[in-house]
């Protein structure tokens, strides 16, 4: 099995623990001795899922957010390499230097995007926005969350306006994910034949 840790790169309120049932405790700034990263409490800090997926928490709260700096985010990302096979970070939204510098070091860039003007509208947004910044093109790819056929936009549309391909799209199967959720299950666990956790199970394998 490969080793995979889920960074919640959140600086404000980081949700993807309590998705898991496992809400972090501890921050980034927990396993930080003199000024350096040290990698055995680092360890302690991380939740460990009983799929064998580690959630590591960066900030608690906003307040410790503000306290993690551009410095930090590189050392982690380079102790996170040494000690695991993958390293999944969550940016969420926000762009300023130590997301960028999250963009700059990753392989592969998933691009999250719906079928509607308002989210497809900010995907053009942020896409710019990284070509001003000169992160690599290539590693970037639009994915397409919660499709339905009905959609007012096609994916013809959608390449349209982003100016890429569509990599990959996750189908709008609302049961298995909203009750996974609320579980804190993930619907690769709890609905296993479901089309959504088929989806996710396959987009593993491409990346992969």
């Amino acid at each position: 099995h490969s080793k995979i840790v889920l960074v919640d790169m959140s600086f404000t309120f980081g949700d993807l623990g309590v998705m898991f049932d496992s809400a972090p405790k501890y921050s980034l700034t927990d396993a930080v001795v003199e000024g350096a990263i040290d990698e055995s409490k680092l360890r302690s800090i991380m939740v460990s899922h009983e799929t064998g997926l580690h959630i590591l928490n960066v900030a608690a709260s906003p307040e410790v957010g503000e306290e993690v700096t551009r410095q930090h985010v590189v050392e982690l990302m380079g102790v996170l390499t040494t000690m695991f096979d993958y390293v999944i970070v969550d940016v969420g939204r926000q762009l300023d230097d130590r997301t960028v510098e999250v963009l700059e070091l990753s392989d592969q860039i998933m691009l999250i995007c719906e079928l509607d003007i308002p989210t497809v509208r900010n995907t053009v947004c942020f896409t710019s926005l990284m070509e001003r910044l000169k992160i690599d093109r290539d590693k970037t790819h639009l994915v397409i969350n919660r499709y339905h056929k009905k959609s007012r936009l096609s994916f013809d549309d959608v390449e349209t306006l982003v100016g890429r391909k569509v990599f990959w799209s996750i189908p709008n199967d609302f049961l298995p994910m909203s009750v996974g959720i609320d579980r804190g299950v993930p619907a690769v666990q709890d609905a296993p034949k479901s089309k959504v956790a088929k989806s996710y199970l396959d987009l593993a394998d491409r990346i992969h």
